[in-house]
C-alpha cells in the first residue's frame, strides 16, 4: 500500500486518508478522489492532503476484516459487516466463550491486524460482544489471510443446556432477585423454592425432598449465615441428608465461601452471600460451568483462582486527577445528559426518587453522579420531572442543571424522553439518557461511555455491560435523535437497539451500578433506601 502526502490534483484516483470539510460538507476518509473532488479541495485553499492507494496484492480494510471474521467465527457466533475496518463478533446463543489455546497467534501475524476478545470461559448472553477485529491501516497484504488460516482456530460458544433448579433458602429475607436472574440467564428454570429454618433438621428435610425429585438437576442452598466450616449448618445439613460435601471454599474473591456437594447424583451448591449482589463472583463461574454441561468438579474449583475475579484497587490519586481534568475537558465537551425523573413509581408504595440513602434522595444521588462526570458539564444536564416535581427538584439541589416538568408523564417514558431532547442544544453530538432510580452508577462509567464514543465514530449507540449483562445509562449519537423522538407510549430505546443492532457498541465497565434499578419496594429495602 502506498501512503503519502499529495497535492489534491496529484491525488486523483487515490483515496482520502483522513476526512476533511469541503464546501461545508464532510468528505469522509476512504473517499475516492475524483477530478471534481480535487477541484473542490483546492477551492478551499488546501494544498496538501494525506492519501493512499492499495497495491495489487493488497485487500481493503473492510474486505479483509470480513474475511478474517469468517475464518474465526465458530459455532454459535455471528459477525457484523465491516465498517471502517472493524467487525464485531457476537454470541448467537447464551453460553460460555471457548477460545482455542493457539488463538493468541493471530495478533502476531501483522501489526495491522488486531483481534480483542473476552477472557476465556466467561459466560455471555445472546447478542453479547465477544470479540472485535480491527484493521489498523487501509488495507493489508493478501498473505495475511493465509496466515490466519494456518495459525489459529475459531472462537465458539458452548451453549447453556436447559436445566431445572431447586433453591432452599434459610435466610429470613427473600431469595435475592440477582440469584434468580442468574438462573434465567443460564437457561435454568426455578422449579422449586423452599423456605426453611436455619437449622440442620429443617434443611435436611428440604434437601431430601429435592433429592428425590427426578425433575431437579441442581440444588442451591442459600443460608442465613456464611459457611465458615464443614461443621457449619449448611454442610452439616447436607451430610445429615446422606449427601456429601465435595469441597468447601473457592479461590475466587468475591465468592470464597462457596460449597460444592452432591446428593443422589445431583450437584449441590452452597451459595456465598455475595451472590445476592449483581456483581460477578465465584457463584457465577460455577453456575455457568454447570449450565454449559461442562465438568463442574473439585478440580475446576481449585483452578478457578488464576485469572479470576480480583481487580486492581483504585489509587487515591485517581480522584485528584479527575478533579484537575474537569475544567479543561468540559470546556471542549459536546455531550449532554437527560435524567429521567418523572416516573409514577407504580411498583413502589412511595415515590422511589424521594427515598433516602445515607440522607440523600435517590434522585439527588443520580443527578450528582452525572454532574461529577468529567465529560459532562452540569449546564448540559436536563432533568425531566413529573410526579412530585417540586419535591424532586428541591431534593436534587443543583442550581445549574435544566429542570423541566413533564405533566404528561403518565403517558409513558417516551414523553419524558422527547421533552428532554427538546432541551438539548442543537450543537450537541452525544446524549446520555439516564434513569433517576439508578443511583449507584459511577461517574467514571459515564466518562468511559463518552470516551468510547469519541474513539469509535462508526458506532452510534453505546451500552454499558457488567459481567456481560446490558445496563444503563445508554449514550446516543445525534444520528439517532429523530428515532428517539418518534418513540411512543412507555417505550424506551430497546427497539432502536434492535433496529440498529450493527450500530450498537457494548462497553464493558467495572460497575455493578449499571444493573441496579431501585424500581420495586424489595429493591429499595435491599439497598437501604428509606
Amino acid at each position: 500500500m502506498d501512503f503519502r502526502p499529495l497535492s489534491p490534483f496529484a491525488a486523483i484516483d487515490w483515496h482520502l486518508a483522513h476526512s476533511i470539510v469541503v464546501g461545508g460538507k464532510r468528505l469522509p476518509k476512504g473517499s475516492l478522489i475524483t477530478r471534481a473532488c480535487a477541484d473542490a479541495i483546492a477551492g478551499e485553499g488546501i494544498t496538501e492532503i494525506q492519501a493512499y492507494r492499495l497495491g495489487e496484492d493488497d485487500i481493503g480494510e473492510n474486505e479483509i476484516a470480513d474475511q478474517i471474521a469468517t475464518l474465526i467465527s465458530g459455532e454459535n457466533t455471528t459477525a457484523s459487516g465491516a465498517t471502517r475496518g472493524r467487525v464485531d463478533l457476537r454470541a448467537s446463543k447464551a453460553g460460555i466463550i471457548s477460545i482455542p489455546r493457539n488463538f493468541e497467534e493471530i495478533n502476531r501475524i501483522d501489526e495491522g491486524l488486531t483481534v480483542a476478545t473476552l477472557k476465556r470461559d466467561v459466560g455471555v448472553g445472546i447478542g453479547d460482544l465477544i470479540a472485535t477485529i480491527k484493521i489498523i491501516p487501509y488495507g493489508l497484504p493478501r498473505h495475511v489471510i493465509d496466515s490466519v488460516k494456518s495459525s489459529c482456530s475459531a472462537l465458539s460458544i458452548q451453549p447453556y443446556k436447559p436445566y431445572n433448579i431447586a433453591v432452599i433458602n434459610s435466610d429470613t429475607s427473600q431469595t435475592s432477585g440477582a440469584i434468580t436472574q442468574r438462573i434465567e440467564n443460564t437457561s435454568g428454570k426455578l422449579l422449586e423454592k423452599i423456605q426453611s429454618d436455619h437449622s440442620t433438621h429443617s434443611l435436611k428435610n428440604a434437601i431430601q425432598q429435592c433429592a428425590i425429585n427426578p425433575a431437579i438437576d441442581l440444588i442451591l442452598l442459600v443460608g442465613k449465615s456464611a459457611i465458615a466450616d464443614r461443621r457449619d449448618t449448611v454442610p452439616s445439613s447436607l451430610e445429615a441428608a446422606n449427601g456429601k460435601v465435595l469441597h468447601l471454599g473457592m479461590p475466587a474473591d468475591p465468592g470464597n465461601l462457596l460449597m460444592l456437594g452432591e446428593i443422589n447424583k445431583k450437584q449441590v451448591i452452597g451459595v456465598p452471600s455475595c451472590a445476592k449482589s449483581p456483581a460477578r463472583n465465584g457463584f457465577d463461574m460455577v453456575l455457568e460451568e454447570f449450565a454449559a454441561n461442562r465438568s463442574l468438579s473439585v478440580d475446576y474449583i481449585k483452578q478457578a483462582g488464576i485469572g479470576g475475579l480480583l481487580k486492581p484497587q483504585a489509587k487515591n490519586t485517581k480522584d485528584r486527577t479527575r478533579d484537575t481534568q474537569k475544567s479543561t475537558i468540559r470546556e471542549n465537551d459536546k455531550g449532554a445528559a437527560i435524567l429521567l425523573a418523572a416516573g409514577a413509581s407504580s411498583r413502589a408504595p412511595i415515590n422511589k426518587l424521594l427515598a433516602k440513602i445515607n440522607g440523600q434522595t435517590v434522585a439527588s444521588i443520580s443527578a450528582q453522579n452525572l454532574a461529577d462526570a468529567i465529560t459532562l458539564n452540569s449546564r448540559n444536564i436536563a432533568v425531566v420531572t413529573g410526579r412530585d416535581a417540586v419535591d424532586v427538584e428541591q431534593s436534587i439541589g443543583l442550581n445549574d442543571v435544566d429542570f423541566v416538568c413533564n405533566t404528561a408523564f403518565e403517558a409513558g417514558i417516551s414523553t419524558s424522553l422527547k421533552m428532554g431532547l427538546e432541551r438539548i442544544a442543537v450543537d450537541i453530538e452525544l446524549v446520555l439518557v439516564a434513569l433517576a432510580d439508578m443511583p449507584f452508577i459511577k461517574p467514571a462509567t459515564i466518562d468511559t461511555l463518552f470516551i468510547m464514543a469519541k474513539e469509535m465514530p462508526d458506532r452510534d449507540i453505546f451500552v454499558p455491560t457488567f459481567n456481560g449483562k446490558r445496563g444503563n445509562p445508554v449514550l446516543w449519537r445525534k444520528s439517532i435523535f429523530d428515532d428517539l423522538k418518534a418513540l411512543e407510549g412507555d417505550m424506551g430505546g430497546k427497539q432502536l437497539m434492535k433496529k440498529y443492532a450493527d450500530r450498537v457498541h457494548l462497553v464493558p465497565v467495572d460497575d455493578p451500578g449499571v444493573l441496579i434499578d431501585l424500581d420495586t419496594q424489595e429493591a429499595l429495602a435491599q439497598f437501604g433506601a428509606l
